[in-house]
Parts: C-alpha cells; sequence; structure tokens
C-alpha cells in the first residue's frame, strides 16, 4: 500500500487551506519528522532533503536561503489560523478509532520555550495520545485569570467534538482537581476522571469518613461522596494504589467501580511519553523571540500533531519493517521512534518522476 504525507494532507486541509498553505504544512509535517532538533535552521535544512522546484538551477547555500525564506513566510502567515484548524486535526485523530461511542481525552499542560505555557487536548489511543488541539499563554501575560483560559479550552474541546456527535471523559491530573473546575465540567455535561490531591476534605457517608481525602486508604468504589468542605459538591470517589504502592485517590462522575482502571490508562500513556512536551519532542524546540513567535509556534505544533496523528496510521505497518519496540522502563518521544522508522524507511521511500514539481512529496511504499 503506497500512502503519501501531502495525500492526506491535501485530503484532510482541502476545504480550509490554499493550495500552497497545504504543500507548506506538509513539508514542514516531514521536516519536523525528520529534523534533529526543532529550530528554525534544522527545520529549514530538512526542507532541503525534500522535493522542490527541481528545474531551478540554484546552488546549495541559494536552496538553502530560498527553503528559509519560505519555511518563514509560512510559519508568519497570518491568514492562518491555527485554532480554527482543530476541527480538521480532530477529524484526522478520529479516524484512528474503531469505537467512538465512548472517547477518552487527555488534557495536560506542559511549559514551552521563551516562558510559554500551553494546555492540550489529546485522544487515548492504544496506550498513546493524539493531540489534536491547544491553547497558549505566558503567566506574565495573563489579563485574566488563568481558570477563564482553561475554561474556555475546556469548552472548546467539548464543542470541537459536540460537532462530532461525540461526548467525552475528560481525564486530567492533580491540577485540575479544583472544585470550580469540577463545577464548570458538569456545566458543559462533560464526564470527568481526575486525579484528587490529598489535602480536600472528603465525606464518604456509605463509609462513615468525614476528613481529608489522603487519610482515606480504604481501596474501594465510593459513590455520592461530598467533595470539599465548603462548596460540597456530591460525587464518587475511587481509591487504589500505583505500582509503587502509593495511594491514589480519584474523583469522577462515572461508576467509581471503573474510575481506577480508566485512570490507569493516562498512566499507562505516561509510562511511554512522560507528558506532552515528550510526546511532541517539544525539548528540542528553540525560537528566537519576535513579534511573530506565538504565530510561530502554533504552526510548528499543528505540524507535530499531524505529524503524529498520521505516524499513528502507519506504526502497526512500521513495526514489521522497522522492529522497532517501545519498551516501557523508558521515556520515549514518539516523534524520536517515528524518525527511527522513518529512516529505516527511507530506502524505500519513492519519487515518481512524473510528479517532480514544486512542491512534491516523497511517497511512502508499504508493500510488505
Amino acid at each position: 500500500m503506497k500512502r503519501s504525507l501531502r495525500r492526506i494532507i491535501t485530503h484532510s486541509f482541502h476545504d480550509v487551506l490554499m493550495k500552497t498553505q497545504r504543500v507548506n504544512l506538509s513539508l514542514l509535517v516531514l521536516a519536523c519528522l525528520i529534523s534533529p532538533t526543532i529550530t528554525i535552521t534544522e527545520l529549514a535544512k530538512s526542507f532541503l532533503c525534500l522535493p522542490d522546484s527541481p528545474h531551478k538551477k540554484l546552488n546549495e547555500n541559494t536552496k538553502y536561503k530560498h527553503k528559509e525564506k519560505r519555511l518563514s513566510r509560512f510559519l508568519k502567515n497570518e491568514r492562518i489560523i491555527v485554532s480554527k484548524l482543530f476541527p480538521t486535526v480532530l477529524s484526522l485523530a478520529l479516524k484512528n478509532l474503531s469505537r467512538k461511542n465512548e472517547i477518552f481525552v487527555i488534557i495536560d499542560q506542559t511549559d514551552l520555550p521563551l516562558g510559554y505555557q500551553a494546555i492540550f487536548a489529546a485522544l487515548a489511543y492504544k496506550g498513546r495520545a493524539l493531540p489534536f488541539a491547544f491553547t497558549l499563554f505566558k503567566y506574565e501575560n495573563i489579563a485574566m485569570s488563568q481558570n477563564i483560559i482553561e475554561y474556555e479550552f475546556f469548552e472548546l474541546v467539548v464543542n470541537l467534538l459536540k460537532a462530532k456527535n461525540i461526548r467525552p471523559v475528560f481525564i486530567m491530573d492533580r491540577g485540575y482537581c479544583d472544585v470550580k473546575i469540577v463545577k464548570k465540567l458538569r456545566e458543559l455535561d462533560t464526564r470527568f476522571i481526575i486525579r484528587a490531591v490529598s489535602n480536600v476534605w472528603i465525606e464518604a457517608r456509605d463509609n462513615n469518613f468525614k476528613g481529608l481525602i489522603g487519610q482515606f486508604t480504604q481501596v474501594g468504589a465510593f459513590e455520592d461522596c461530598i467533595y470539599h468542605k465548603k462548596e460540597q459538591v456530591l460525587l464518587n470517589i475511587a481509591v487504589g494504589r500505583n505500582e509503587q504502592g502509593d495511594y491514589i485517590w480519584v474523583i469522577s462522575d462515572l461508576n467509581p467501580s471503573r474510575v481506577i482502571e480508566l485512570y490507569k490508562l493516562r498512566m499507562q500513556i505516561e509510562e511511554t511519553f512522560r507528558d506532552i512536551k515528550s510526546l511532541l519532542g517539544l525539548k528540542t524546540l528553540k525560537l528566537r523571540e519576535d513579534e511573530f513567535t506565538q504565530m510561530k509556534l502554533e504552526k510548528i505544533l499543528l505540524a507535530l500533531m499531524c505529524g503524529i496523528i498520521i505516524s499513528a496510521f502507519l506504526e502497526g505497518e512500521s513495526r514489521k519493517y522497522s522492529g522497532v519496540l517501545v519498551r516501557k522502563d523508558e521515556d520515549y518521544s514518539f516523534v524520536r521512534i517515528v524518525k527511527e522508522v522513518v529512516s529505516r524507511l527511507w530506502e524505500t521511500f519513492i519519487v515518481e518522476p512524473r510528479n517532480l514539481k514544486f512542491g512534491s512529496m516523497l511517497y511512502y511504499n508499504l508493500l510488505p
């Protein structure tokens, strides 16, 4: 089976991006995957590896400058509003999922270069995460509370999925166990699984327990508990232990007997990518501060998300050829795995002569 990254991008983004923009996004996605580090310089060098304008007789230095300018123009293009492309990215990610009646969405915050913070939404998929939306902010530039930024992002994610007739289950870590967030998720009619911190007051009436949740050490599932001494929110609590024997307290509006196992889904995903920063390979991302920094960062994140999602289609096939295995005891960047797969498959990539024109792409030859 032949699969073209450019064809996937062209088909998926046909209605929302112009032809040149789709070509540049395709080039940026592949450049992100084959570039050793995610910097403008390295991405431009990776552009040199990709077919482009073969009829122009340019020396290597001129080619590099041409690629760098082209990349820079694309990253600075103000007409491309990345947030408006999230529905398309979500549609692309959903193609990986066979069952769409119960969609688990991981919400995670990570720090980025130059003081940026990002909140990501990602679909849980086979022990991995497929990020499809994000929001960026800087603590120093917050004109409103961070809660409002989070609420607006939650609403964006819920609306994206609602447009697909999907009611998600949010899986969130301890940073989101605030009772105000619980109330907001209920306003949005969104189910949730959130790991709780140990210093919140609860009342487990069936167990005659009142006190801090960290002192509640009876493993099991408990319905209709009161969460937070002042706000008195009614929800379910599950108590379990991780592999190290530490207690885990999880609050949810789902059946509590399922909650611990479902939260372990997030923990299993964390075993392979630790956090979304590692997943995206953002530890190597470097940008110079300028007026276009956020715009550039948004497009690079868009390209990385597309690369990860498209690679998820190919990973099962590529394992047969590459022998790349994901070990649970190591912190793997999925991008790094993809790069290794791509490098091993590079000899089977085909450039079709009839398609050697501006922006033509390498085709994946994945025939057994």
